[in-house]
């Protein structure tokens, strides 16, 4: 829970409303969701179950509305996060050779022999109970209860098999592919949380260039390292805190159909530069000065 330090009244796209906290907890804790057991039972959109009080099958139904625009929203929020130093597409991602395509596209993120190759992400919100069984008695248990991360490997496994090898066999430019797997209760996978401790590290690096600071891992020491640290503690709270909003709203969406607000919070025109130093100061990280860099060399 540590993205609640997260949450500021003056973002709009981080504000809570009453009725997502209620919905996050309850689900979080396989609690009756306040907004779902004060109505009369409902039939989901996919017109196969009706609408449980513990929200399980909102969770795992892919048919109805609220599904898609959680999704969408995440994806959005995402993506601005790694703006901070690369360019980023949501629209008009690359394609597989097999045609698949995933949500995020980062532009030369990685590289191999022949240069820089794009990374590609997909996201998957995975929920750790049954919620979509054609037996009603498995509805609302535990997917593997002994072993609770066991339900975001699978689903890291679902999307590796389904695109990486197309991916990587679409001559004559190879893409990278990365699943970007999270849980409903807000917690991530371990090759997510990898990607962001590297994302950490190159804005870092980019923090120190922009302020004027070169060589910043050789001359800094502990001071590079602190500061890292602090990139790498706000990314996941982010990351966190927009998972399980999305999961909130997955839910609610398919009740009350509500608009989702700001699908980002930067203008598309802002440089990494400008969004890298935002995300400083929104940590209270000093910008460094050259004579303050020397002193600790």
């Amino acid at each position: 829970m540590a993205w609640l330090g997260q949450i500021r009244p003056h973002r709009r796209d981080e504000s809570w409303s009453a009725g997502l906290w209620q919905t996050f907890f309850s689900t979080s804790m396989g609690a009756q969701i306040p907004v779902i057991a004060e109505k009369p039972l409902a039939v989901c959109g996919c017109r196969k179950f009706k609408i449980d009080a513990l929200g399980d099958h909102l969770c795992t139904c892919m048919s109805h509305s609220g599904a898609k625009k959680a999704h969408d929203w995440a994806v959005d929020q995402l993506a601005d996060l790694f703006r901070t130093t690369h360019k980023v597409k949501t629209q008009q991602v690359v394609k597989s050779r097999g045609q698949h395509c995933g949500d995020l596209e980062l532009a030369a993120y990685l590289a191999n022999e022949a240069g820089p190759v794009p990374l590609v992400l997909d996201l998957r919100i995975a929920h750790d109970r049954i919620g979509s069984s054609a037996n009603p008695a498995l509805n609302g248990t535990l997917t593997h209860p002994n072993n609770i991360d066991e339900s975001l490997n699978k689903a890291a496994k679902d999307k590796i098999r389904k695109y990486r090898a197309d991916y990587n066999n679409n001559p004559p430019n190879a893409v990278a592919f990365m699943p970007a797997i999270a849980g409903t209760t807000g917690r991530l996978h371990s090759d997510f949380i990898r990607l962001l401790f590297l994302q950490a590290h190159r804005e870092t690096d980019r923090f120190f260039a922009a302020s004027g600071v070169q060589s910043a891992q050789s001359n800094m020491g502990g001071f590079f390292h602190f500061r890292r640290a602090a990139f790498s503690s706000m990314l996941k709270s982010r990351v966190g805190n927009i998972m399980a909003k999305a999961s909130a709203l997955r839910v609610n969406l398919n009740l009350d159909g509500a608009p989702i607000a700001s699908s980002s919070h930067t203008h598309p025109s802002h440089s990494q530069t400008s969004r890298l130093l935002t995300s400083a100061l929104s940590l209270g990280v000093p910008v460094p000065r050259p004579t303050q860099c020397m002193g600790g060399a």
